[in-house]
């Protein structure tokens, strides 16, 4: 089991519009999902990249230049721009479908590559990070967050709308799914 660090789940009643970027084992979403509280629905905004074969088999640097481009692209064609009042805007969350232990919610070491990946330079080493830097060089004025698993972002997507919701789970190009613990019972401590 992975703890996810995320301790609570929305009311639905949340508003606000946040930038999210999803990197899945098919296809590169870049979202603007916009939050009308009252638990209606969500209006989501997105680009879906398909992931070319080059990227899954490539190096670090490619992967996340690859990540950040399309979000370049996204944000100008949506005139969306990152500023101090607005945290929602500058403040970005990066759903990951791949298996990583996490020391805090905005930290996320890959254990291994799944769905056919085979890109050097990222495995063991913390994915949040390294999108922050790529962010940095392409001086794109945007904060990660937050770096959560696609089974725990589906749950908290789902939570928002139906309060009882205490599962998530994926059925894609991989499979797993994710579940809200007692929080009594669990044992959080650095590094284990």
């Amino acid at each position: 089991m992975n703890v996810t660090w995320v301790l609570g789940l929305p009311s639905g009643h949340e508003t606000g519009e946040y930038v999210t970027i999803d990197l899945g084992g098919t296809n590169l979403r870049v979202c603007l999902v916009t939050l009308k509280g009252q638990q209606e629905e969500i209006d989501i905004k997105q680009r879906v990249c398909r992931l070319p074969p080059t990227i899954k088999t490539g190096d670090a640097e490619t992967l996340w230049n690859f990540v950040v481009g399309s979000l370049d692209e996204f944000l100008k064609t949506h005139r969306l721009t990152a500023n101090r009042e607005d945290r929602s805007l500058r403040d970005g969350r990066l759903c990951f479908s791949y298996p990583a232990s996490q020391d805090y919610i905005h930290h996320g070491k890959l254990k291994t590559w799944t769905k056919g990946f085979d890109i050097d330079g990222v495995e063991g080493e913390n994915a949040a990070s390294q999108l922050r830097d790529a962010l940095a060089k392409r001086n794109l004025p945007l904060e990660l967050v937050a770096l959560v698993n696609d089974t725990t972002g589906a749950m908290v997507a789902s939570a928002y709308k139906d309060p009882d919701t205490i599962i998530g789970a994926i059925f894609g190009t991989g499979c797993n799914a994710a579940y809200v613990e007692n929080q009594l019972t669990t044992r959080y401590s650095h590094g284990n």
